[in-house]
């Protein structure tokens, strides 16, 4: 399995778990059908751009204050 394949079949979760674990230093190990392999930061980030926004806490807090404000 090719490594943009293996990374396109990750939840977006796992791909951001990938995504901190490379930063430290640009490169991650992972196994992928019994072969370790390198990922590289970039390789993540391509991927990631791809999917939909997740909130962070400051950002998922405003958008549920606003949901329940429309709901009274």
């Amino acid at each position: 399995m090719e490594v943009r394949n293996y990374l396109e079949s990750l939840r977006t979760r796992q791909l951001m778990a990938l995504l901190n674990d490379a930063r430290t230093c640009g490169w991650c190990y992972e196994y992928i059908d019994g072969e370790e392999v390198v990922i590289d930061h970039s390789e993540i980030k391509t991927v990631l751009n791809t999917r939909e926004h997740i909130p962070n806490k400051p950002e998922a807090k405003a958008l549920r204050r606003e949901r329940a404000k429309r709901e009274k």
